[in-house]
């Protein structure tokens, strides 16, 4: 009986560390590793009432895969998700400095400069080893998170 409950704690305990890592491990690498900073907003133009179209730059500093970016209104306690078009398209980006723009911001100026904030997301790797043409990765099991703007 002591052996099944043994193996049933030990279950749980990997169980809940799974879980703690998917939920916790990309925002605390983020914060203290992150994929891309100085970022800099440029320009932003007015689009009606409700949009802002911006540009700028950054300076990406560790070799991790892009998978999306969002923009949300609020704090990061209490915030909600806004729409956003990358009118420039999806880009493979080195490591280094890069331009980004023109992207479409569903916030007015008023919300883009005080109330907002974005969130970048990257799939990053433990290695990557090269042997001639082939590539070896080893991705961390959670997506990164770096504070955009």
């Amino acid at each position: 009986m002591q052996g099944l409950f043994n193996s049933l704690l030990l279950a749980a305990f990997t169980l809940g560390m799974f879980i703690w890592t998917n939920l916790y491990a990309g925002f605390i690498e983020g914060r203290y590793w992150p994929v891309v900073t100085e970022v800099t907003i440029g320009k932003r133009d007015p689009v009606g009432d409700t949009r802002t179209r911006i540009w700028g730059s950054f300076l990406k500093i560790r070799d991790c895969d892009y998978i999306d970016i969002q923009f949300y209104l609020g704090s990061p306690q209490n915030a909600a998700r806004v729409d956003r078009i990358l009118e420039e398209g999806s880009k493979k980006r080195p490591a280094g400095y890069e331009d980004f723009g023109p992207w479409l911001v569903q916030l007015d100026s008023e919300q883009f400069e005080g109330r907002s904030f974005s969130v970048v997301y990257h799939r990053c790797y433990f290695a990557r080893i090269e042997i001639g043409e082939t590539v070896i990765s080893i991705p961390h099991p959670w997506i990164t998170e770096t504070r955009f703007h």
